[in-house]
């Protein structure tokens, strides 16, 4: 009986882990399927605006809110990024770190350490559902969603357009 219990106890949290995934990277793993291979998945997904519409960017994306020591907010999401994007320069911008730093290695190791652990939840999250929507739609099988060593997400390394991490800090009105 007590197997059964932590058997369903484990199931859930796995069903729950993904529903947070799943709210955090799916639209942007669509946009990228889209950007990719041309196949408009909004109607299964019931979104609003097709991804192929100027009204795409209207969508709604996940996002994680931090706040730091002096009580600033900053949203952590994924978006389509160029090529060339970089994460530290988004990291920087935002102003969650120091101007004065110029590498991710400068970063204290207690941040960057949190850092490091939303990137990767971030990332594991566009796998995990890429692979599931890979699972139903038979013509995405030749695809791998795949991490670059600047932390961005393609499906087809010649192409563009990728899914990164953007830093933004949220300014209170």
């Amino acid at each position: 009986m007590t197997d059964n219990k932590n058997t369903e106890e484990f199931d859930k949290q796995i069903q729950d882990a993904y529903v947070k995934a799943e709210e955090i990277s799916l639209i942007s793993v669509l946009k990228l399927v889209y950007l990719t291979t041309k196949i408009d998945l909004y109607k299964d997904f019931k979104l609003d605006f097709p991804l192929s519409s100027s009204k795409s960017n209207k969508i709604k994306t996940g996002e994680v809110i931090i706040t730091d020591k002096d009580s600033n907010k900053y949203k952590i999401y994924l978006d389509i990024v160029d090529k060339d994007y970089d994460l530290f320069s988004t990291l920087s911008s935002s102003g969650l770190i120091s101007s004065a730093i110029k590498s991710f290695n400068e970063i204290d190791e207690k941040n960057k350490k949190e850092l490091i652990g939303i990137i990767s939840f971030l990332s594991q999250s566009c796998l995990l559902v890429f692979n599931n929507i890979k699972g139903v739609y038979k013509e995405l099988l030749e695809y791998m969603i795949t991490l670059d060593d600047n932390t961005t997400m393609y499906l087809d390394f010649n192409l563009d357009k990728r899914i990164g991490i953007i830093f933004e800090k949220i300014i209170e009105s």
